[in-house]
């Protein structure tokens, strides 16, 4: 018999993502959630809306909107 693994969740909201790619203090414990759930610890989630409104923030750079293309 396989054993259940039950990963945890973590839905992040646009402000988290924002304030990762924007490097302020509050992106910090994002950046160890995206290495957490790089790493198979966790699961990531994020709802299309909030996507939306990071990747259309005028404040973005192309490569910070490439990486959204490939998470999104």
């Amino acid at each position: 018999m396989t054993e259940t693994v039950v990963l945890p969740v973590y839905v992040l909201d646009s402000y988290a993502l924002l304030a990762f790619f924007q490097g302020e203090p509050a992106g910090r414990p994002v950046a160890d959630l995206l290495r957490r759930a790089r790493q198979g610890d966790l699961r990531l989630a994020m709802t299309v809306v909030n996507l939306g409104e990071v990747f259309f923030d005028p404040k973005l750079t192309d490569l910070q909107r490439q990486v959204l293309r490939l998470i999104g």
